[in-house]
Parts: C-alpha cells; sequence; structure tokens
C-alpha cells in the first residue's frame, strides 16, 4: 500500500503536491481563525489556542497572519504575535523551494566551456563533450528542442549525470529522446537518485 502511494506521488509530481497541501493547509489555518472569531462574538464553543498554534507553526503561517488581519482575530494576544512571525518564517522555506523548483529548476540553460590542459592529447584537439543531468520534470516538447540544439553542435561525446524525470510517464520517454542525440563516439552515463525511483516502482 505505502509503495503504491509512493508511486502516485512520485508520478503526480512531489513539487505539485506540496503546493497543493501547503495552499490547502494555510487555507485551513485561515478558516480555524476565522471560525473561531466567529464562535467568540456568539459565546460558542471555542477552537482551542493550541490547535490555532499548532496549525500556525505547522507551516499554516500564511494563513494564520491573514485570518488575523482578516478577521481581526487574536490580534491583542502577545504569543499569537509570535507564532504568526514564526509561521511566517516556517511556511517561506517550503513556498521558497516549491516556487524556485516550479521555475528556476525548470529553466533549461546552455553553457559551453573551453578546455585548455598540457596534458590533452593534440588529437583531441576540437573534441565536443556534452553533459547533461538535472531534468527532473522536462516535459516532451522541451526535450525535443535540447536534443535539436545538440545534434546542431556536433558532438563527439555525450555524457549523462542522471536525474531526467520523475514521473513514471516521462521517464522512457525521456531516454528515448536522449538516444537521439547524435554523438560520433556514443552516449555514456549513470542513474541519478531520482531516476533509481523507477526501480523501486516498476511500470
Amino acid at each position: 500500500m505505502l509503495r503504491i502511494i509512493a508511486g502516485w506521488i512520485i508520478s503526480f509530481g512531489i513539487l505539485e503536491l506540496s503546493a497543493i497541501l501547503l495552499v490547502s493547509l494555510n487555507i485551513l489555518t485561515f478558516l480555524l481563525y476565522a471560525a473561531d472569531k466567529w464562535k467568540a462574538e456568539r459565546d460558542k464553543w471555542r477552537i482551542s489556542e493550541a490547535t490555532l498554534i499548532f496549525f500556525t507553526l505547522a507551516c499554516g503561517g500564511i494563513g494564520a497572519f491573514w485570518g488575523m488581519k482578516l478577521a481581526r482575530h487574536k490580534t491583542k494576544h502577545g504569543k499569537f504575535k509570535v507564532a504568526v512571525a514564526v509561521g511566517l518564517l516556517i511556511a517561506l522555506i517550503p513556498v521558497i523551494h516549491i516556487v524556485h523548483g516550479l521555475t528556476l529548476d525548470r529553466a533549461i540553460r546552455y553553457v559551453e566551456i573551453p578546455f585548455y590542459s598540457a596534458n590533452w592529447p593534440s588529437g583531441l584537439n576540437g573534441y565536443r563533450i556534452a553533459f547533461m543531468t538535472d531534468f527532473h520534470t522536462i516535459t516532451e516538447e522541451e526535450m525535443r528542442k535540447v536534443v535539436d540544439e545538440l545534434n546542431e553542435r556536433n558532438l563527439d561525446l555525450l555524457l549523462l549525470g542522471g536525474d531526467f524525470s520523475m514521473r513514471n510517464d516521462h521517464y522512457r520517454g525521456t531516454l528515448r529522446q536522449i538516444a537521439q542525440i547524435a554523438a560520433t563516439d556514443g552516449i555514456f552515463g549513470v542513474e541519478g537518485n531520482h531516476d533509481d525511483y523507477r526501480r523501486v516502482f516498476p511500470r
């Protein structure tokens, strides 16, 4: 059962799922603050302060902040001001990772570096080596563009550093497209830590 759940998480997308969970948690935290304010105004059974603080510190700081602001609840309680400040900092950590993973981590960069060495055999002057790594969630269309770009560079050797896909449905397609890259002396590589998931959760 755990293997099935873990396989589904990887297939769906860890970053996407994390983003959904983070947003859901903050919406829930906001609703808890709003509901407690509503109950307080009507002298009804209250949500415990421990519960509010727990969700605030459990990455729900954003929802707690807006719950205090919009519902005007717990704004005069020092411990809640501190809890919300700490909760915002805690929530900021996954936010930065998620935003980075969904934007900058998906940016495809081409860096060409000339290499010179007295130990380099003269017969290999002009030898062109490409190194590919960490594509993770690249789409098929993006991979086709990478293949076309590298094929225009007249490669002699292609090295693969792993982590080409974290999605089962893209993994084999990604490797098939990489195999279309023309390199005079072939393509060599290793798996990354994410690619190894395919062994644990085979299709």
